[in-house]
């Protein structure tokens, strides 16, 4: 069975319009006479629309709170991988301070002054062979020392400069390792609790798991 007839597109109307004479007999309607249930019709859907507008309206808003969250929780998790994987990328290197610099940086050659370090200071005589590679971080300036980056061949020969850095305590060098430039400002910031908790006697966490 067919349904009311509708009216033209352009045609629009709400109860307002319904409840005056003047605007029935504007539409042509009997100022006593019923409004056409087609109205009545389109009211009812206009309502459902807006109904639904408002639905979808919140859902919209949740959603975005959800990407937003979505979003944070992503950059959170490509900062961690990259730290990461610089992390991987430092485990042969290390960083030794304290050496002093030659005037020119053409005349310094860092795998030798390394070298004699560790055979020196570390009692390290097989070292020297195994660095691939040695020279100054950063660029140059008057009032401070750079500190000599040094990536070895094998794990192990970066293993035993590490396990001997102890027998530079009391000379003005010093052995660390090198992780990117946000991971050590971390770790800077929780020295203070680390010699605290030493200090108190009480079992310090290791700076080695801040990564991330």
């Amino acid at each position: 069975m067919p349904g009311p007839p509708m009216p033209p597109p352009s045609f629009f109307i709400n109860q307002s319009m319904m409840s005056t004479p003047s605007n029935q007999q504007m539409l042509c309607f009997p100022a006593t006479a019923p409004a056409p249930p087609w109205v009545y019709h389109i009211l009812m859907m206009l309502n459902n629309i807006s109904n639904s507008l408002s639905g979808m309206s919140t859902e919209v808003k949740s959603l975005s709170v959800c990407v937003a969250k979505l979003g944070n929780s992503n950059d959170n998790v490509c900062r961690k991988c990259s730290n990461d994987l610089r992390c991987r990328g430092y485990i042969d290197n290390l960083l030794l301070h304290g050496i002093p610099e030659a005037e020119d940086d053409t005349s310094e050659n860092c795998i030798d002054t390394v070298g004699r370090i560790c055979e020196d200071k570390l009692k390290l005589n097989d070292v020297k062979h195994t660095i691939t590679i040695a020279h100054r971080l950063g660029q140059k300036k008057a009032e401070q020392t750079r500190p000599i980056i040094v990536r070895f061949n094998y794990s192990k020969s970066r293993s035993k400069v590490r396990s001997n850095s102890y027998m530079l305590k009391n000379t003005n060098f010093g052995i660390s390792q090198q992780y990117p430039k946000d991971v050590n400002d971390r770790r800077k910031r929780l020295v203070p609790m680390y010699k605290e908790a030493k200090l108190q006697k009480r079992k310090p966490f290791s700076l080695m798991i801040i990564f991330t």
